[in-house]
């Protein structure tokens, strides 16, 4: 695993303000396995990998140093509040713009939503 894992996860930790505890306890660990995550003596399995990404609202990717994007370009929320304010589509090329305008109303009379 790349050495920013230890660094991202301290980081995001700290910006949250948990206690290295408090991420122990989200996990269902009682021991000082994220103090070891943090120091690089220990590494987290993919599936815990994934729960701690989760945790902090970030990719595995950028925990492991493989992005500095912490998230999808946009993710489920982003893209409704995005187009909602209606600046979503502005970069898209017309065509895309298109389809994904039509793939909104698709949605939107499959759930009958006016």
């Amino acid at each position: 695993m790349p050495t920013m894992f230890p660094q991202r996860l301290e980081e995001l930790r700290r910006e949250k303000k948990l206690t290295q505890e408090d991420v122990g306890e989200m996990l269902g660990f009682v021991d000082s396995t994220i103090s070891q995550y943090e120091t690089g003596k220990r590494e987290p399995d993919y599936a815990t990998l994934t729960k701690i990404a989760n945790i902090f609202g970030v990719t595995t990717d950028y925990l492991l140093g493989n992005s500095n994007q912490r998230k999808e370009k946009y993710d489920g929320q982003e893209i409704i509040a995005a187009h909602k304010a209606g600046d979503l589509l502005a970069d898209l090329p017309p065509k895309a713009r298109e389809s994904v305008e039509e793939y909104i109303d698709f949605v939107r009379k499959k759930h009958r939503i006016e």
